[in-house]
């Protein structure tokens, strides 16, 4: 273990902050249109939510080009169920289910039936990728990076050395926190401080944005970076808000040109929930990430401006 890794670890609180499991629970989300939110069990009265007030408004034009999927990590590989349902409406299959939807590689699939919906994965949205054709849906970054440590850990970008690093301080972390406390909170929140806080995990969206990994170690990010990609936002075809899932799947249909009875019980699933709420932040030892909550920010301004 390196000098500097232990020298980062001592600064860690000695306090587990773990929530118990319903508090883990709790929804992330609001409740929209009669169901739970994205991070939640799914009522019964999903797809079959009161679409009476919507409205069949014009295809923008810039919706008219061939859109392609920026999917940032943990900000809701359901979304492609979604995108696939729009662009192969016309081949969708009868019948679906939760039951026949299956996850790989971060895409949400029916079994069976992909219509091969562009997307760039979790990879670099490249500079020369035209803005109006991209959509991407964006996520508190807090949240966000709790659900991508509770998720085995992205490190999508990072060399093996700073993955291998990184993984010696969360163990050292966890090793020194937790010597006389075995159970699963302090492990958990003893990891989540340093992942947090790690210099690779800060900037993923402003990375992202600029054509590079999400964690790629060699790029560091700035503002100049979190600037231009607030620039770039505003010319995207849809800019959603994972917050406002079911409201997001239900403007992004309206803004396609389909009617209310497109959005179904598929688009508003979301197939791998979140068990982790914001009360987690406490684990998080004052993070913070500058550059890509002035994305989220901006994004949000941006979705509000166009309802």
């Amino acid at each position: 273990m390196s000098y500097l890794a232990m020298i980062l670890v001592a600064f860690l609180a000695e306090t587990p902050c773990y929530s118990s499991h319903d508090e883990r629970s709790k929804m992330l989300k609001p409740s929209l249109g009669g169901t739970k939110g994205p991070a939640g069990n799914r009522s019964s009265s999903v797809g079959r939510m009161n679409t009476s007030s919507a409205t069949h408004s014009p295809k923008p034009k810039v919706f008219e080009a061939h859109l392609l999927w920026m999917h940032i990590p943990k900000t809701g590989t359901s979304f492609y169920l979604t995108l696939q349902h729009d662009q192969c409406y016309d081949r969708w299959p009868n019948n679906t289910s939760p039951e026949s939807i299956q996850v790989q590689k971060g895409k949400a699939f029916i079994r069976g039936f992909n219509c091969n919906v562009e997307t760039v994965g979790h990879g670099p949205l490249a500079r020369n990728i035209p803005n109006y054709r991209v959509v991407a849906v964006f996520r508190n970054p807090k949240a966000r990076i709790i659900s991508s440590y509770a998720d085995s850990m992205h490190h999508e970008g990072m060399s093996k050395g700073s993955w291998s690093l990184l993984q010696d301080k969360i163990r050292l972390a966890r090793e020194r926190q937790c010597k006389k406390n075995k159970d699963k909170g302090c492990w958990f929140s003893a990891g989540l401080a340093v992942y947090a806080n790690d210099s690779t995990t800060k900037g993923c969206v402003a990375r992202t944005m600029s054509g590079a990994w999400c964690m790629d170690d060699t790029v560091v990010p700035t503002q100049a970076m979190a600037d231009a990609a607030v620039l770039r936002i505003r010319d995207f075809a849809f800019v959603g808000i994972f917050e406002e899932w079911n409201e997001m799947i239900q403007k992004f249909s309206r803004l396609r040109g389909h009617p209310p009875t497109h959005v179904g019980e598929l688009d508003m699933i979301h197939v791998r929930p979140g068990k982790y709420s914001l009360g987690s932040t406490a684990c998080m030892d004052g993070y913070f990430d500058p550059y890509d909550q002035a994305i989220y920010d901006a994004a949000v301004t941006i979705n509000k401006e166009r309802r």
